[in-house]
């Protein structure tokens, strides 16, 4: 293996290009309409937004995008307060409360799939169609040794 590889770290790879990722939209947002809302919760908005048949709750969350618990309890209370979110008590268990989209989330949503469609299409240039499939499988694997 030559010397420049086995220098490098993947998990500290990953986790820089998570980061620049996570600023890269957060930068993004705040120059849209969907200003003052992280990637994080851009992501959460389009979850949401793209299972309105279900009946979504914060474990959903968590387990979805990997978050622990009481990060997830931070987020929800900044939406809530910001009005992004309402908790809504479901029929057969008034405890777990789901979670609702706002009218000013669900418009800021088409604002936030645009920002991350756009640099979903700027990073996926980089790379051909073959490259990308083998990203993928990289990642996956990289995931399964890690469970």
């Amino acid at each position: 293996m030559p010397e420049n590889i086995q220098n490098k770290n993947i998990g500290f790879a990953v986790k820089n290009l998570s980061r620049k990722l996570g600023r890269t939209l957060d930068k993004r947002l705040s120059d849209t309409k969907a200003g003052g809302i992280t990637g994080v919760q851009a992501m959460i908005i389009c979850y949401l937004a793209k299972n309105p048949e279900r009946d979504i709750f914060q474990r959903d969350i968590e387990c979805h995008f990997n978050i622990r618990r009481s990060t997830v309890t931070g987020i929800l209370k900044t939406m809530e307060s910001n009005g992004l979110v309402k908790r809504i008590s479901v029929e057969r268990d008034a405890r777990p409360k789901k979670l609702v989209l706002t009218q000013k989330a669900i418009e800021m949503h088409r604002v936030i799939e645009r920002q991350v469609s756009l640099l979903e299409s700027e990073i996926s240039a980089a790379f051909t169609p073959d490259e990308l499939e083998r990203f993928f499988d990289f990642l996956a694997r990289m995931e399964n040794v890690l469970e």
